[in-house]
């Protein structure tokens, strides 16, 4: 009898582990928000979160890795200065080369030592991306002809075949997962 309440009483309590993961946070403050109620009785608020700090650039956010097969860790902290900051490529190309970007980069800064009459980003494929993704370009040189080409999987909405017409000037998509498209942000 009491093997059988033992475990009845563990079944309860992993289920109510469940149902409330997701609420780790819920009644926590805001960074830089103002105090909020967090749960009302028959005369009001009876619990005010406080206001939340000021932001300090140290803040750390808590994330699952995914990792295969229970590798640890499977939690950890993420600095929220490596928040979509993505990883920035330079590439010094010459006239007619395609760069592929591999998965995670997210910039792309052209630097050739001059014009150059043509070029083609191929971008990462839909096995590498996530909805909101953002990948953003830009060139330090004129490039006549750039042609942007969709990763394995993806398509460019609309097709982009366009010039960079001055230096320092770029643009930036972001990818959709429903439809495995990019759109054009800029």
């Amino acid at each position: 009898m009491f093997k059988k309440l033992g475990l009845s009483l563990v079944a309860v309590f992993a289920v109510a582990g469940i149902a409330f993961a997701a609420g780790n946070f819920g009644l926590w403050p805001i960074l830089g928000g103002a105090s909020y109620c967090g749960s009302t009785g028959t005369s009001g608020c009876v619990s005010t979160i406080p206001a939340g700090p000021t932001a300090t650039g140290l803040e750390t956010i808590p994330a699952d890795t995914n990792a295969a097969q229970g590798i640890q860790p499977q939690t950890v902290l993420v600095p929220i200065t490596s928040m979509f900051s993505g990883l920035a490529v330079y590439e010094s190309p010459l006239t007619g080369v395609s760069i592929t970007m591999a998965a995670g980069t997210q910039k792309l800064i052209i630097t050739p030592a001059g014009t150059i009459a043509a070029h083609t980003i191929v971008l990462p494929p839909a096995t590498a991306l996530s909805d909101g993704y953002i990948f953003a370009y830009s060139s330090t040189q004129i490039i006549t002809a750039l042609t942007v080409t969709p990763g394995t999987g993806t398509t460019v909405v609309p097709t982009l075949t366009t010039s960079i017409a001055a230096a320092n000037q770029g643009r930036a998509l972001v990818y959709r997962a429903s439809t495995a498209q990019w759109n054009l942000l800029y």
